[in-house]
């Protein structure tokens, strides 16, 4: 998938708009974590919900680029780190 269609949803819903969708998502694949850890919904939901999350993660990536690499490649340096301990 190419940034084309993560920047087509930003540019026409807006930044304040997604990032509160960003927020909706993230509490509905929690609440999906705990359904899905009490046999409630299917794994295959609990993932849609993931997708939606990770969707989103993508626009944030075309919104804040500089600062989603950075933070990224910092965040994946300490795991490594941590798993070599």
């Amino acid at each position: 998938m190419t940034t084309d269609i993560y920047k087509a949803a930003v540019d026409k819903w807006g930044v304040p708009a997604q990032m509160n969708m960003m927020v909706e998502e993230c509490a509905e694949a929690i609440l999906a974590i705990r359904h899905w850890d009490r046999k409630r919904i299917s794994t295959e939901k609990m993932v849609e919900e993931f997708v939606d999350v990770f969707v989103m993660v993508n626009q944030m990536k075309y919104i804040f680029p500089k600062e989603f690499q950075k933070m990224l490649a910092f965040k994946t340096m300490r795991l490594e780190k941590r798993l070599a301990k």
